[in-house]
């Protein structure tokens, strides 16, 4: 047979039971949020920033992003990080002012995006001395066309010649290098 128990001992048994389930539930709800803060994040870049040259970068969504004026410009690496690549070239962003400007091979999207609103307009195109695999475009050459070839290569270089200049290697890596190098942003 069961004991009989008072309301009053019956009461006093469940409130003890209520602040045993509370104090576990904060301590457990209190791991949890500490846990979350302490590794949450590691190794991520997201949300920081960095400045170089007087620019401010800031790590959004995979890519460094920063503003000049008032275009906001996207970069796989900071420019620190492009040490490695080479460049020969004597170009600045002011000779791609209002002309064609022809892109040649498979080239990352942020070359376009930040080339945007210099050329007059950008076109995929094919160069004289080098195998087009796409018949229906236009075919170039450096004497009389502003071009940017793209080729994937173990080594990452970048030169001119003539009006056409060379982006080999990594081409997300060569392409910031370009932008970096086309924009004065000193390297």
């Amino acid at each position: 047979m069961r004991k009989i128990e008072s309301v009053e001992s019956k009461e006093k048994k469940d409130k003890k039971r209520q602040q045993v389930l509370s104090v576990t539930l904060i301590v457990i709800l209190t791991i949890s949020v500490a846990g979350y803060a302490a590794f949450s994040g590691t190794g991520d870049k997201k949300n920081e920033e960095r400045i170089y040259n007087g620019l401010s970068f800031n790590y959004e969504n995979g890519f460094w992003k920063t503003d000049i004026n008032e275009k906001l410009l996207v970069f796989s690496k900071l420019p620190y990080d492009l040490e490695e690549v080479s460049i020969e070239m004597n170009i600045s962003y002011l000779d791609y002012i209002d002309k064609p400007l022809y892109l040649v091979g498979q080239y990352p999207s942020t070359i376009t995006y930040n080339l945007q609103g210099i050329p007059l307009r950008m076109q995929n195109a094919c160069i004289n001395n080098f195998t087009c695999l796409d018949e229906t475009l236009p075919i170039k050459n450096c004497s009389n066309d502003n071009m940017i070839v793209f080729s994937e290569s173990n080594t990452s270089k970048i030169y001119q010649e003539e009006n056409c200049v060379f982006l080999e290697g990594n081409l997300n890596d060569v392409s910031d290098k370009f932008i970096y190098n086309l924009l004065g942003i000193e390297l």
